[in-house]
């Protein structure tokens, strides 16, 4: 089963599935895994809500994003994680600063799943 959360995909074993991914059991919750593109999307869409107050924020963000793409897409790992830390950063600095609300939750779930992802 395929669900949307916070414009991130996250996929569920459906009972009686042959995947081999484990199936939830009551009380546990599913990982959403986020990408590049969620994750900018999530930039977009907070900023448009007013939860990201500032577009220089959500624009140093999204150059760190597009920064951590352009890294994996070179197989620079290091660089990308660099990136994907300064995003980390920014976003705990701004901490009810400048994002508010769910961004910043949502921010710091999309970095780590990203950096989760790193080979």
């Amino acid at each position: 089963m395929v669900e949307w959360d916070r414009c991130r995909l996250v996929v569920l074993q459906q009972p009686g599935s042959q995947n081999a991914a484990p199936q939830l059991q009551p009380g546990e919750q599913s990982m959403a895994v986020a990408t590049f593109e969620s994750t900018l999307t999530d930039i977009r869409i907070y900023s448009e809500v007013g939860e990201i107050k500032s577009a220089g924020v959500a624009d140093a963000l999204t150059q760190r994003i597009r920064a951590a793409d352009l890294a994996v897409n070179e197989h620079d790992s290091y660089g990308a994680s660099e990136a994907l830390n300064g995003f980390k950063s920014l976003v705990e600095a701004e901490l009810n600063k400048q994002i508010i609300g769910g961004a910043q939750a949502a921010l710091l779930d999309d970095a780590d799943s990203l950096i989760s992802q790193l080979p």
